[in-house]
């Protein structure tokens, strides 16, 4: 599908960055009044979840623990606010994403050069990236732009589908300025 205008669906990286900056996360919702669009992935809550887990050596339980519950709060309270469509998983021939037992999407048949793109971006390595070229292809297939910092994702999206990845940097200054009025104000 060709890019809808105004259709982002963020990579976990940039969701992160979101959850760290209140400022952006409240621009971000706003922009949803003037016809801005944010699908999300079961794949990005799965990424979140086992970020929140991690084992951290030589770091005091207690802060870590501080830590992972602040990132799980920060995830619950700011994907709700700011999702307008969430998109489930497409059923792939790999594995772990076979399954056709209603909780994944079938790729529509028009959709072969997603497909393309993501069996580029797993280059063999469904374990290492999996995760990226399934939110890679649902930004494509959505008509959503993938907002990502990741340098490898950004390029190979971008080689199958040219603008249709951004990086988190280049996507804030989109959102209007409607802070700037209670600045002045004040």
């Amino acid at each position: 599908m060709d890019a809808v205008p105004n259709r982002f669906m963020f990579d976990t990286n940039a969701l992160n960055k979101i959850c760290a900056n209140f400022v952006d996360e409240v621009l971000i919702y706003l922009s949803k009044h003037n016809g801005f669009e944010y699908y999300f992935s079961e794949i990005q809550c799965q990424e979140s979840a086992a970020n929140i887990s991690k084992v951290t050596d030589g770091i005091d339980p207690c802060l870590v623990e501080r830590q992972r519950a602040e990132l799980a709060l920060n995830l619950l309270r700011v994907i709700p606010k700011l999702q307008t469509q969430y998109c489930g998983k497409f059923a792939t021939l790999w594995p772990g994403g076979w399954l056709l037992d209603g909780t994944f999407d079938i790729l529509p048949d028009s959709e072969g050069a997603a497909s393309e793109m993501f069996s580029d971006i797993l280059n063999g390595n469904v374990e290492q990236y999996y995760n990226d070229a399934m939110i890679a292809m649902t930004a494509i297939v959505k008509g959503c732009v993938c907002v990502t910092d990741d340098k490898r994702l950004f390029n190979k999206i971008n080689k199958h589908f040219s603008d249709r990845a951004i990086r988190y940097e280049n996507f804030m200054p989109l959102m209007p300025d409607y802070l700037s009025c209670y600045a002045t104000s004040l």
